[in-house]
């Protein structure tokens, strides 16, 4: 009985220092914005070559890239510029460089 209520007194302790870094330093537990409150990564398209092969073409602050994902996991199969825009990205799945 003892065990439980140390577990519960160590539980009990980092729900309290979470909630005070949160509430007192401003500190975001998780996240997936930042602190503005803009997504600095988006999905611009996806195309699906297998079941479990598939191209995506994102955009991570201003650089685009074209990542292959697969079981054994993910290539970036083209980093492009921060200079090219997401028109001329999004005529490379079509072959036109």
């Amino acid at each position: 009985m003892q065990q439980f209520g140390a577990v519960g007194l160590v539980l009990l302790m980092l729900w309290a220092t979470a909630w005070l870094l949160k509430r007192k330093a401003g500190m975001p537990l998780v996240t997936s914005k930042t602190r503005r409150g803009v997504r600095r990564m988006e999905e611009l398209d996806r195309t699906r070559l297998t079941a479990q092969h598939s191209l995506h073409l994102i955009r991570v602050d201003q650089r685009t890239m074209i990542l292959a994902v697969h079981p054994g996991g993910v290539v970036v199969v083209d980093g492009m510029d921060p200079a090219v825009d997401a028109g001329a990205a999004a005529n490379l799945r079509y072959g036109e460089r």
